[in-house]
This record gives C-alpha cells, sequence and structure tokens, in this order.
C-alpha cells in the first residue's frame, strides 16, 4: 500500500461506543490486521465487577471477564473496507465473519456480522470516541 492508502486503512483506529451504549471498543492495528478490545463496560459504572465470558463455546474461557477481549480480530483493508474479520458476540458467544465500513464523515463504523456472504448478516453502527 502507498501512503495515502496506508492513511484511509488506518482511519478505523481509535475508540468507538457500540450501537446500544453498553460498551465502548478500540481499534488497533497489529500485525496480522485490524483489532478490536472492550476497553469499558456501562456495568461497571457503578463498581460493579466486570461481566464474564459466560456464553463462550469453550469452557475454560466462561470465568474471563469479558473487559479487555477482543471481540474483533483479523480485518484487513481493501478498496474503502474493512474486510476478512470475525467478530465475537460475548452476549451469544458466537462468532461470525465481519466486514466493516465508515459512514458519516468517518465517525460512524458499520460493522456487518454475517455467516456464509454479508449478504446475509445483520449491520450495527458505532459512534467514534476518539482517534488515535
Amino acid at each position: 500500500m502507498v501512503g495515502s492508502a496506508f492513511a484511509q486503512a488506518d482511519k478505523i483506529v481509535g475508540e468507538w461506543l457500540t450501537t446500544d451504549q453498553k460498551a465502548k471498543v478500540k481499534i488497533t492495528k497489529e500485525k496480522e490486521g485490524y483489532m478490536g478490545k472492550i476497553v469499558w463496560l456501562k456495568s461497571m459504572q457503578d463498581g460493579n465487577a466486570a461481566p464474564l465470558d459466560t456464553e463462550n463455546k469453550d469452557p475454560a474461557q466462561r470465568d474471563r471477564p469479558i473487559l479487555g477481549i477482543n471481540i474483533i480480530e483479523g480485518l484487513q483493508y481493501d478498496d474503502g473496507e474493512w474486510r476478512e474479520g470475525e467478530l465475537y458476540d460475548p452476549e451469544s458467544g458466537k462468532t461470525y465473519s465481519c466486514l466493516a465500513r465508515l459512514k458519516e464523515d468517518d465517525d460512524q463504523l458499520e460493522i456487518r456480522g454475517y455467516l456464509g456472504m454479508p449478504t446475509f448478516g445483520r449491520s450495527v453502527f458505532w459512534e467514534r470516541m476518539e482517534r488515535e
């Protein structure tokens, strides 16, 4: 990628507030692609402990706190979209293929989770909190 393509690809980096406003996800660039980690949970505001990953398919993971886990892994930038990633939903314990697209002056991020083809998926829209 040339310099301007790198700049375009990195526009996804930063903190994003989820659609339901229950969590903030920090997207960073790693060797494997772009990753998204849960860095804040609304449920912890009143001093509550972080909820656990109780729905995880792997019984060994069910005792880990949801705060700090990667819910997006491996997104690769290609022609205005981030593709080929995986999206983990801690509420269901399921993992989906995912893609991401920036909307509205780069301050809204469409995250689309799907099985098989993107056409048969579901999108959520996150709002930008902070740019890196």
